[in-house]
């Protein structure tokens, strides 16, 4: 299924709107700053896929075994109580 809406803060249109989404991705416990891509889904209810980063034991982002780019975690899903406003979710 394709997604309503992608956030991929790799992407040039993430930083105009990287304040008031990091505070929407905070406001609802999703972790925002070790989030890399948001992906927004409305299939019974409100859901994301998060893409995070790999924190080590020290609290860190850290490279891969292959020393060629971030480690990072299996994609999960989470369920929302809502998406995120109109005007931060399309643009």
């Amino acid at each position: 299924m394709k997604p309503l809406a992608v956030w991929d803060s790799r992407e040039k249109s993430w930083l105009p709107y990287q304040p008031a989404r990091t505070a929407w991705l905070k406001e609802h416990g999703l972790p925002a700053d070790d989030m890399y891509r948001a992906e927004f889904y409305l299939l019974d209810g409100p859901s994301a896929r998060l893409f995070c980063f790999h924190i080590n034991d020290e609290g860190q982002r850290h490279l891969n075994d292959a020393h060629d780019g971030p480690a990072v975690e299996k994609p999960r899903d989470v369920l929302l109580s809502e998406l995120p406003p109109h005007d931060l979710l399309y643009l």
